[in-house]
């Protein structure tokens, strides 16, 4: 867990009621948010409401703020994972996930023949991502995508380190048999 003093500052200005340190929080770690959120919840427009909601609640509840229990960056991503599964669980059944991890491969541009596999397989490997569920996929951008330590994940999810071990390694489980399902390969690797 890094701590980082420049937020624990701006957080103890917000205890005391100051209004553009928390404007100053925003600025700092809002984009990266929106990003996961966005990765979480497969839609812009929503993920924007879940991060404004996610300040909103910081602001309110800044007095619970403690640095001896975790980063405010932790804090901050703990409290918006939670509303946006709360966000999730209450969509209706019949909606459809869009597709999300938009900018999960990232590559140097590839001769013709094989810019075509690689643009397939980043195709196939972002419908799999979009079914896998909003927890799988949290965990997944987390550790993987941001490449957030293990214990940071666990601080952000309020989970043990070793549960967020077993979450990923099944999310990896659950992902790859979705894309065997997708290629008609069960049992071969998918690399």
């Amino acid at each position: 867990m890094t701590q980082d003093p420049h937020s624990e500052a701006l957080v103890r200005a917000c205890q005391r009621g100051d209004r553009e340190a928390l404007r100053r929080l925003y600025e700092l770690h809002a984009v990266a948010l929106l990003r996961f959120l966005e990765r979480v919840l497969g839609d812009a427009g929503l993920a924007e409401d879940v991060c404004q909601e996610a300040f909103l609640r910081i602001w309110r509840k800044v007095d619970l703020f403690d640095p001896r229990r975790g980063t405010f960056s932790a804090w901050l991503y703990r409290t918006a994972s939670n509303l946006a599964f709360n966000r999730l669980s209450l969509r209706s059944s019949s909606e459809t996930t869009r597709e999300t991890f938009e900018d999960l491969l990232q590559s140097q541009p590839l001769e013709p023949v094989e810019g075509a596999a690689e643009d397939e397989r980043r195709s196939l490997l972002h419908r799999a991502l979009g079914r896998l569920s909003a927890r799988d996929r949290a965990i997944l951008t987390l550790r993987h995508l941001e490449e957030r330590p293990v214990a940071e994940v666990a601080e952000i999810l309020d989970i043990p380190e070793g549960t967020v071990k077993s979450r990923v390694h099944y999310a990896l489980r659950r992902l790859r048999v979705l894309l065997e399902e997708r290629l008609g390969r069960p049992g071969e690797a998918v690399g």
